[in-house]
């Protein structure tokens, strides 16, 4: 089981099932936390769950 859909993953035997996760979705959620924090200190920290896709290879 792999992370972040690298294409490496499709070319190892069996090829490997991995996570596709939204890279960029991350780092776009985490400037507009960052920059919520920066201009209220006091707000409460927060989790949050993105979407991610199960790419289903032959290792699974």
């Amino acid at each position: 089981m792999g992370f972040d859909g690298i294409p490496f993953g499709d070319v190892t035997v069996p090829p490997l099932t991995t996570i596709i996760q939204p890279m960029h979705q991350f780092g776009v959620r985490s400037v507009q936390l960052l920059l919520r924090k920066i201009k209220d200190p006091q707000l409460d920290d927060c989790h949050e769950v993105l979407e991610w896709k199960l790419l289903e290879r032959g290792s699974a």
